[in-house]
């Protein structure tokens, strides 16, 4: 049960892992009307916000998984120490 636990945890962790896109930013000029660049770079960076929120999201998620686990094992051990602490006759 605690193994695989944590082999959840552990897919949960890496799953959480963000993989962000590089935002080029390019100079205006006449060509571009000069907003053309400038738009595309808003509309990159809104998207590396939003995956970078969602990111966020999932990592915390996560981390109250972890939390979760970690409570429920604390409670298995609790459960099996009387059991443990019995002498032997």
């Amino acid at each position: 049960m605690v193994m695989r636990s944590l082999g959840l945890a552990t897919i949960l962790a890496l799953a959480a892992a963000p993989a962000f896109a590089f935002c080029p930013s390019l100079p205006d000029d006449v060509s571009t009307h000069f907003v053309q660049n400038q738009q595309a770079l808003m509309l990159c960076q809104q998207q590396e916000l939003a995956e970078l929120a969602a990111s966020k999201a999932r990592e915390a998620k996560v981390q109250a998984d972890l939390q979760a686990l970690q409570i429920e094992i604390e409670q298995q051990l609790r459960a099996q120490q009387p059991l443990l602490n019995v002498p032997a006759l």
